[in-house]
């Protein structure tokens, strides 16, 4: 994927979180905020919960959401628990769509396959989304 900064259109114009490059749904003030409400899909493997400790250290920046696969062991937990941070109230839920209609922008860590899923519905919702994968 291309980088934040190197998106083309208008939808992007630098990298991290801020108010500069919103998505279009953003900029024409469907939700105006003070931060970005982000969502991160595979939120109970390693790199879901690195993305956590990440989310929740940027102070433009929002946890709104995480999720995992359905029946993972992690449903129903409180991310910030999972990822080390202590309770921050956001439930790990297997609620995908749910989770690309309320945030601002998605990172999705979780499988190539899931991922080509998560992109219609980025693009649906008029959303940012960055895909990851790491491993075999």
């Amino acid at each position: 994927l291309p980088r934040s900064s190197e998106v083309k259109g208008g939808r992007a114009t630098g990298g991290g979180c801020g108010p500069e490059g919103w998505p279009r749904r953003r900029a024409e003030g469907v939700r105006m905020t003070e931060s970005v409400g982000i969502a991160v899909l595979g939120a109970a493997g390693r790199m879901g919960r690195e993305l956590i400790r990440a989310v929740h250290g940027n102070e433009a920046c929002t946890l709104i959401g995480a999720a995992e696969h359905e029946g993972s062991l992690a449903l129903g937990q409180d991310a910030g628990l999972l990822a080390g941070l202590g309770k921050l109230g956001v439930v790990i839920t297997d609620d995908a769509p749910e989770l690309f209609a309320k945030a601002d922008a998605v990172l999705d860590f979780t499988t190539p396959a899931a991922s080509l899923d998560f992109a219609a519905l980025a693009a649906n919702e008029d959303i940012l989304l960055h895909a990851a994968v790491s491993g075999g």
